[in-house]
């Protein structure tokens, strides 16, 4: 159950966010989840709720949003969505192709309730799954504190 240590690098990557806002509650924490990852999200869901019990994370949501594999054929460009792992050109019929989404696995935004404000931020930026893109992870929250009930956007 690969879930699991997903969930674990994503507590441990929202607790070091939560250090740039001392006493603030998580409410929510978002994660795009591309389909060629192949998690199922109850299980992400479980995993979240036993990673985080007995935790300050502990009564957070766990929000996922689910990501279409797409690709774009090599021999007409045309972009098509990837069914069942098979890269079949629907247009020219050609095999194979440029993936453009369903591997991402990212942490999108933190929703956060009283945040305290402070100067500098942790963390200098990654991903969820050390295999992603540098782009494509979390990044430094922004220097305007959020509002109550406000996020923290990542993307």
């Amino acid at each position: 159950m690969h879930e699991m240590s997903i969930i674990e690098s994503l507590v441990e990557a929202v607790n070091k966010e939560r250090q740039a806002y001392p006493g603030a509650q998580v409410i929510a924490v978002r994660v795009r989840v591309g389909a060629l990852r192949l998690v199922v999200p109850e299980v992400m869901e479980s995993c979240y709720a036993a990673a985080t019990l007995d935790t300050p994370l502990e009564g957070s949501r766990l929000e996922l949003e689910q990501v279409a594999a797409t690709a774009r054929c090599g021999q007409c460009a045309h972009e098509f969505v990837v069914e069942e792992n098979w890269f079949e050109c629907p247009n020219c019929h050609a095999c194979g192709g440029e993936l453009l989404t369903g591997q991402e696995l990212d942490l999108t935004s933190i929703e956060l309730e009283h945040a305290a404000p402070v100067t500098s931020c942790p963390t200098e930026g990654g991903s969820i799954d050390k295999m992603s893109s540098p782009a494509s992870g979390i990044g430094s929250p922004a220097d305007a504190q959020p509002a109550l009930g406000q996020e923290v956007a990542k993307a």
